[in-house]
């Protein structure tokens, strides 16, 4: 199937995309765009060109910004919200799925079993919520 012009977004919105992330993301990190950009060690008036639109970061730059932020790539052309969300959804449906798990294994287990099940299921508990924050 090809895809029309109409289907494609112009690199200028998309770059604005990764822009509008960018000025949220120095927003969740204090505000201070020069701070930003002297912790992730990039030049500020690179990181500035980044804020407006008018280029994007070479992927080991992305790569800082990412690490920094605790997002990942998906910041170069998909708004915040939409990405947090589906991070959200997605680690429920863990959640879910752990839980229906569990309870089909405590039919099988013995009291001895369970125990270590119950303990398998905090600790992954405990990292997807480490991952949630």
């Amino acid at each position: 199937m090809k895809r029309t012009q109409s289907d494609l977004r112009s690199v200028a919105k998309i770059r604005m995309q990764l822009s509008e992330n960018l000025k949220e993301l120095v927003q969740r990190k204090g505000g201070n765009a020069s701070q930003f950009a002297r912790d992730t060690g990039i030049n500020r008036t690179q990181f500035n060109r980044y804020l407006i639109g008018e280029s994007w970061p070479r992927p080991d730059v992305l790569d800082r910004i990412c690490q920094y932020t605790g997002t990942d790539a998906r910041i170069m052309t998909k708004p915040l919200a939409e990405i947090e969300g589906a991070d959200n959804a997605e680690i429920q449906l863990l959640r879910s799925e752990m839980a229906a798990i569990s309870t089909l294994t405590a039919h099988a287990l013995d009291d001895r079993e369970w125990s270590l099940v119950e303990q398998a299921n905090q600790i992954a508990n405990a990292a997807l919520e480490g991952d949630g924050e």
